[in-house]
């Protein structure tokens, strides 16, 4: 299987990375903020989800049918015309 370059660096460094950041955290002084650090950090996250599918919902109506399958496989489709590339994809 042919991946392209954004593919082959999200499965390798992308997880690479992650790992190294969080190599000089301080759990122990994570630990001591206690549950309301926690809990406000849970809430930050449920937030972002919240308005994150919220916007996707407000939006949706404004998207293709087919615009969660990506530029390469719409493009690929018998019948379908060529999409406009946006400015970072052009050169894949």
């Amino acid at each position: 299987m042919n991946r392209g370059p954004f593919e082959e660096i999200s499965l390798h460094v992308l997880p690479a990375a992650l790992i190294l950041m969080l190599i000089g955290t301080p759990v122990s002084s994570l630990l001591k903020l206690g549950p309301k650090a926690s809990l406000a950090m849970a809430i930050g996250s449920v937030t972002m989800v919240v308005a994150i599918t919220g916007s996707f919902a407000g939006f949706v109506k404004f998207l293709p049918a087919d615009s969660y399958k990506g530029e390469r496989e719409r493009s690929s489709q018998p019948g379908s015309e060529e999409a406009p590339i946006c400015w970072p994809l052009r050169s894949w």
